[in-house]
This record gives C-alpha cells, sequence and structure tokens, in this order.
C-alpha cells in the first residue's frame, strides 16, 4: 500500500513538473509574437533588440534549438563569438546534424582566426553534409580573404536583378547561368540566384540541371513565403514539361498551402 501510495505522489510530481514545463496557449501567443519581432529587428540589421526578444522567447521554449541558432546568429553579427558559440554549441546539442549549424561554426571559426589547416578540415568534413558546392567556395573564400563585415543572414538580398531579367529576355541563357554561378561564390545563401540559375537550365530544356540549383536553393526559400511560391511555379514548370503529373500535383498542393 506504501509503494502505491509513493508512486501516485511520483505519478502527481511528474505530471506537475510536465505541466510546468509545457508552454500553454498564452505562452504560445507571446512566444511566437516575440519571435515575429525578434525576426523583423534582426532584419533591419538591429540584432541587439533582435536578441533581447529572443532571449524573452527562450524562456518560454528554453530547448528550441533554432531560436537558440538564431540568438548565436545574432551575436555573431555583434562579432561576440563566444555567446555565439555558447549559444550554438546548445543548438547543436539539441540538433547535431542540421547543417546550417555546421555552416555557422565554421563561419565563427574563421572569425576568430583559428588555425587554417584546422578550418579547412573543418570545411573538408562539412563538404558532404552542406551538398552545396557554393557553400564551400564561400566559406573557402572567407577563410582566405577574410571580409571585415560578415552577415549570417540566410534571406533573399536586396541584389538587383534586372541584368538577369534582360539576359533571360534576350534568351542569352549561357550568359545568365554564368552570371548566376560567378554570384553564387559570394552570396551562396541567396534563393534568387538559384531560381534563376533554374530557369535559364529549363529553358535549354537540361531539366535535371535545372531541378539541382532548385534543390540547391529550395532551404534558403523557406524563410520567404514568396519567394517559396516562385519556387513551387518552377518546380510545376518543369515537372510539365518532363510529364511526370504526380509531381506536378505534388507542388501544386504545396503552393496552395503558402
Amino acid at each position: 500500500m506504501k509503494k502505491f501510495i509513493l508512486f501516485l505522489l511520483l505519478l502527481i510530481v511528474y505530471n506537475s513538473t510536465f505541466a510546468q514545463n509545457e508552454p500553454n496557449e498564452k505562452q504560445k501567443q507571446e512566444f511566437d509574437e516575440k519571435f515575429f519581432d525578434a525576426e523583423t529587428y534582426r532584419i533591419k540589421g538591429n540584432y541587439q533588440k533582435s536578441n533581447q526578444l529572443f532571449l524573452d522567447a527562450l524562456n518560454i521554449e528554453p530547448s528550441n534549438d533554432a531560436l537558440l541558432f538564431k540568438i548565436a546568429q545574432n551575436y555573431y553579427d555583434l562579432k561576440n563569438f563566444y555567446q555565439a558559440t555558447e549559444y550554438l554549441n546548445q543548438a547543436i546539442k539539441i540538433n547535431p546534424d542540421n547543417k546550417w549549424y555546421k555552416y555557422l561554426e565554421i563561419q565563427i571559426a574563421i572569425a576568430e582566426k583559428k588555425d587554417k589547416n584546422e578550418v579547412r578540415k573543418m570545411i573538408e568534413k562539412f563538404r558532404p553534409v552542406a551538398k552545396n558546392k557554393y557553400l564551400i567556395a564561400s566559406l573557402y573564400k572567407d577563410l582566405f580573404y577574410h571580409k571585415k563585415t560578415t552577415k549570417t543572414s540566410i534571406k533573399p538580398h536586396a541584389t538587383s536583378h534586372s541584368n538577369f531579367e534582360l539576359m533571360f529576355k534576350n534568351k542569352n541563357f549561357e550568359a545568365l547561368i554564368s552570371s548566376v554561378d560567378k554570384q553564387l561564390e559570394n552570396t551562396p545563401d541567396n534563393p534568387l540566384l538559384y531560381l534563376w540559375g533554374a530557369k535559364a537550365h529549363r529553358e535549354l530544356k537540361k531539366y535535371k540541371k535545372a531541378l539541382e540549383y532548385l534543390n540547391l536553393g529550395i532551404d534558403f526559400a523557406n524563410t520567404n513565403p514568396d519567394v517559396l511560391k516562385k519556387y513551387y511555379k518552377e518546380y510545376i514548370t518543369i515537372y510539365q514539361a518532363l510529364n511526370k503529373p504526380e509531381k506536378v500535383k505534388k507542388y501544386k498542393q504545396k503552393l496552395n498551402k503558402i
């Protein structure tokens, strides 16, 4: 009987603790608001204000690895590499297979001017995980020609694409691809560049290559609904050309959910 009562008490304590740790609806709403506002400040370049809000959100969801990563990004952009590493390590501990966490880890190592041979080993270890030659090229470029100001924001850049539009309109697809590849070596996190590469290859009827560009850029496009719509439309156009109705249907469904 005593054992049974002890079991009940332990069960009550466990359920009470679980209930305390699980965010309620009000906390979830507060988290969403703080996260959205923090992202807005981050886009504007106000990393300190952004982190104030991210840290407030972290009090609600302390095991949110994506949130820990965002905080690490802000500290990196503030050149506070010690704090960036602290929060990034927490994110990696929760989600060790996330390639963007590994990418930032290497960026921090480069910024801290760690031994080049050691960083080179990190990059080569990252290569099969990245599956993106432009990310690797960007890291090597930073390693040997490190820029004074480095941003980690993974979002569409404010680059003018008027030249790309002109080349596409004039059917200069090879020149467009060459320009895209050159820019990707400097800004491998720009989803619009991959999209232009896909469109040019599609016009050349190189559908496999077009899909390769889309698959490389989709991770970056996921953070922007407007760009993501363009990706899904391009997928649909390519799969229509390849006569794959099941794929067309899949991406039309994805498009309708945005």
